[in-house]
């Protein structure tokens, strides 16, 4: 029976490496919680607009599967004091990752990107 640091190293992998959105391969996972946890989330973050929260959303999926799958490669990744420092630290980032307000300078380059051409003759 594969332990459940094997799962989180191999879906971190997944997660880490796939050239799709990230946001797409967690919210494909059996039980369909994802849609319902970026609602919550979107919910509770109005300073950000739904291209900054997906930007950022995008990010803190990879982020914590990066750190989950370094994290699982302990022997007990999940368990005792190492393992509440661990996971108490991941929230105290990701918090930061998705709370913090857009930046004058990232506002005036997603809009750049988001503009729509100009085609020329």
């Amino acid at each position: 029976k594969p332990d459940f640091r094997q799962y989180v190293r191999a879906f971190g992998q997944e997660i880490i490496l796939t050239p799709r959105s990230a946001l797409q391969v967690v919210e494909r996972q059996p039980g369909g919680s994802g849609q319902e946890i970026r609602e919550l989330l979107q919910s509770v973050l109005p300073g950000l607009d739904t291209s900054a929260f997906e930007r950022r959303l995008e990010s803190a999926v990879r982020f914590t599967a990066s750190s989950m799958y370094h994290q699982a490669r302990n022997k007990n990744a999940f368990s005792g004091v190492q393992a509440e420092l661990f996971l108490s630290n991941l929230i105290d980032c990701l918090v930061g990752l998705l709370g913090s307000p857009e930046s004058p300078q990232t506002k005036a380059l997603a809009a750049r990107v988001t503009r729509p051409r100009k085609s020329t003759p």
